[in-house]
């Protein structure tokens, strides 16, 4: 038995009533209720309006069904599935689609299986895991949809003269012997709810050859080795810049900028980073809030000071094995400004940290421990 309708008193309620039956004689509360009931739960799955006769039911239900009685696909919308989805490889859903663009996106539905493949994007197609309630910050429940190719890189970003945009939700790639993803021309790239783990001691987890820009969100980023960074900035040319942003992600390496980029922008709200930053860009920007980093046996936060250089912190953590400074300049004469405020250092500023405002708000202490979250 059903609970009691919702619905307003005014429905039509002669239209609800069967046809008259041999033996059938009598229609009380609880059939009312019964018909009610179904017409509810069938509207509610399928996003109606459950409000007015039942005459126009039929025309309400017309919209999110075909005339089989499968549930219509919204337009530009493909699936992917081992069994039974429009096709059995991402790729190959990939490749179907010729006029994906900004003014006309596409979505590429996964659903639960592992996809052996080296998935190369295409720009405007939001690739998305079936499932976003499987994941969370602390555990991946199966089934999900996985990207674990046999070799090679798991997801790459191809050269292109645009400045395109890429979009991942709730995936799981991950790559047994190279880096997971790779970009190779200046691109954005979205990610939400998704997790990306390599397993080689010798590629980085992310590789970033060109200007790039990340915006991730609920995500976790593991190089399973630690001796290996999460983000590797690596430009044969240059000029280069490179923003990251993340919110409420994990970052299980370091953010190590490598060669040729002239900035670093990276953002961090409610995240965690053990190992580190390290930058000796001519310009880099460094923003946390609510956030920690762990450096290890380094400090948390190391940067040159060419051009510029600043770092604004409030209400996180820094902290080292073996308490070091939580801000060092590597190289540069200029200082490297810091603006913070309720702050967690296990130690006290390095040499060539200059603080914008003094602030007896940050505390200062060796017994931070690791076990800190920020989240």
């Amino acid at each position: 038995m059903s609970v009691d309708s919702p619905y307003p008193e005014t429905i039509i309620t002669d239209v609800l009533m069967p046809d008259v039956q041999q033996y059938v004689d009598t229609y009380d509360a609880a059939h009312m209720n019964d018909v009610r009931a179904a017409i509810r739960d069938i509207t509610a799955t399928l996003g109606i309006n459950p409000q007015g006769t039942l005459a126009t039911l039929v025309s309400r239900l017309a919209v999110s069904l075909n005339t089989n009685g499968t549930i219509k696909r919204p337009s530009n919308t493909l699936t992917v599935s081992p069994q039974n989805g429009d096709y059995s490889t991402i790729q190959s859903a990939l490749n179907s689609i010729t006029d994906a663009s900004v003014n006309n996106r596409w979505s590429v539905i996964v659903f639960p299986g592992v996809y052996a493949e080296n998935v190369i994007m295409k720009p405007y197609i939001n690739l998305v895991g079936y499932d976003p309630a499987l994941f969370t910050y602390y555990q991946t429940y199966d089934p999900v949809a996985k990207i674990i190719p046999v070799s090679g890189v798991a997801i790459t970003l191809p050269e292109s003269e645009n400045e395109d945009k890429y979009f991942i939700s709730n995936i799981l790639a991950k790559s047994p012997d190279n880096n997971c993803l790779i970009t190779n021309s200046p691109c954005a790239l979205y990610i939400t709810n998704s997790k990306f783990f390599n397993s080689s001691a010798n590629h980085n987890l992310i590789l970033i050859k060109e200007s790039f820009t990340l915006f991730s969100r609920t995500s976790v980023f593991y190089p399973t080795s630690n001796a290996k960074h999460t983000f590797e900035l690596n430009s044969s040319g240059s000029y280069c810049s490179c923003e990251l942003r993340f919110t409420d992600c994990f970052l299980n390496g370091a953010i190590r900028m490598i060669a040729n980029f002239s900035a670093l922008t990276v953002n961090m709200n409610r995240s965690h980073n053990n190992f580190g930053i390290y930058s000796s860009t001519p310009a880099t920007y460094i923003d946390m809030f609510f956030s920690s980093i762990n450096g290890a046996s380094n400090n948390p936060i190391a940067i040159s000071s060419g051009d510029e250089a600043s770092c604004c912190i409030y209400h996180s953590l820094l902290r080292s094995n073996s308490h070091l400074a939580p801000i060092v300049r590597l190289s540069g004469t200029p200082p490297v400004y810091l603006t913070s405020s309720f702050n967690c250092f296990d130690a006290a500023i390095g040499a060539g940290v200059e603080e914008q405002v003094s602030s007896p708000l940050n505390i200062i202490d060796s017994h931070f421990n690791s076990a800190f979250q920020p989240f």
